[in-house]
């Protein structure tokens, strides 16, 4: 059915279930979780990622796992993002040597190459350089979750 009519007589009062407040979580949890929907197949790729991960560290640790197994390095990438201070600059081009750690600002760190300095970097701020890499979408999806938790 998609409509039903209820005369007043067969409908009776029920207390509330839950607060105003406990309907608000709840609302922001479910859209925090399946606002991926709404992005075609990157969406769904990145909610099979993140699964039944309730908050963003549990998230993380899914994207930590799953990049570790899926990523190929080394691998060509270059920074993405503008960058207020540091030795990289947007455009530079780098080698991704390997994963490092998650950390919560910055969210999964890489160890990286450019010209022979070696440094951590995050990686939600480059780029993979060929598009035709099977690296590239995994770290394009890991960013746009990353920009848009």
């Amino acid at each position: 059915w998609s409509e039903m009519y209820l005369s007043h007589d067969e409908v009776e009062p029920a207390e509330a279930r839950d607060s105003d407040q406990d309907a608000r979580d709840k609302a922001s949890r479910m859209e925090d979780k399946y606002q991926w929907l709404s992005m075609d197949s990157e969406g769904d790729r990145i909610l099979k990622i993140i699964g039944d991960a309730d908050d963003e560290d549990d998230q993380l640790d899914a994207w930590h796992g799953h990049l570790k197994k899926t990523l190929k390095f080394p691998f060509e990438a270059k920074v993405a993002e503008l960058q207020d201070r540091g030795p990289l600059d947007y455009g530079d081009k780098v080698i991704v040597k390997s994963l490092n750690e998650t950390e919560d600002l910055y969210g999964i760190l890489v160890n990286v190459t450019c010209g022979r300095e070696h440094y951590v970097f995050p990686l939600c701020e480059l780029a993979v350089s060929e598009e035709k890499s099977s690296n590239y979408l995994p770290v394009q999806d890991y960013c746009t979750w990353f920009a848009n938790k």
